[in-house]
């Protein structure tokens, strides 16, 4: 349920240009968009570990083990967005302290 929140919320952010990290922090235009992709590199990542686990299970693959490597990506995936998202932000408040 949890993968089908980070997938639309990444859509809305790649469509809006606008990702709200807090009450008065928010990442606007590339920056947001490099967010949304983050989010939405979930799908890929998910199918191709998906696909690379039942290629070499021979067809005899345990639920319970695509299961764990979903919840792995879509922490990863969580993890790497928030970190990214804190970096570019910094950039964006130096880019904006920086003009005149």
């Amino acid at each position: 349920m949890l993968e089908i929140f980070v997938i639309v919320y990444g859509i809305i952010v790649m469509v809006r240009g606008k990702s709200t990290m807090s009450k008065n922090q928010e990442l606007l235009g590339w920056r947001a968009r490099v967010i949304g992709a983050i989010l939405l590199a979930y799908l890929p990542v998910s199918f191709g570990i998906g696909l690379v686990m039942g290629l070499s299970s021979g067809g005899n693959l345990n639920q319970g083990a695509v299961l764990g490597a979903s919840v792995v990506v879509l922490i990863l995936v969580l993890v790497a967005a928030y970190f990214v998202s804190k970096s570019l932000y910094r950039g964006q408040v130096e880019e904006q302290n920086q003009q005149p």
